[in-house]
């Protein structure tokens, strides 16, 4: 969910998202679990087209999966189990892909068809601070 609100030359945004605990196999025995994440933004509108902005991101400090799996695998050098019929199974894991770290980035940001500056034809230079 998000809101933002314009003021004159300022701008203000917030964006949240709350993942609760999901069945990643159908028989729901096994589950991810929940993250939320918070991220801010703050603009200001320097020319007609040119924003400079401070944005921080994973706000709450949350370990956030973007996305989670649970499926059979197998790494190299790995031995993989066998069933009954001795075929290799793979071990069951739960790989996932991480999200972002709480870090804040500043970036300017320059619009060059003229149009508002959510709108995806701009140029966004960025650089995360630590």
């Amino acid at each position: 969910m998000g809101v933002s609100y314009n003021w004159g030359r300022w701008s203000v945004g917030a964006r949240s998202r709350y993942f609760g605990p999901r069945a990643l196999i159908k028989d729901n025995s096994v589950r991810s679990t929940s993250s939320f994440l918070l991220n801010l933004k703050l603009g200001y509108r320097v020319l007609d087209d040119v924003w400079v902005f401070v944005e921080g991101l994973n706000l709450s400090g949350g370990r956030v999966n973007d996305m989670d799996y649970h499926y059979a695998s197998l790494l190299k050098g790995e031995t993989s189990p066998r069933n009954l019929d001795g075929v290799a199974t793979g071990i069951n894991d739960q790989p996932h892909s991480s999200g972002r770290t709480q870090n804040f980035r500043v970036g300017v940001l320059w619009n060059f068809l003229g149009f508002d500056p959510a709108n995806l034809h701009c140029l966004k230079v960025s650089v995360r601070v630590k």
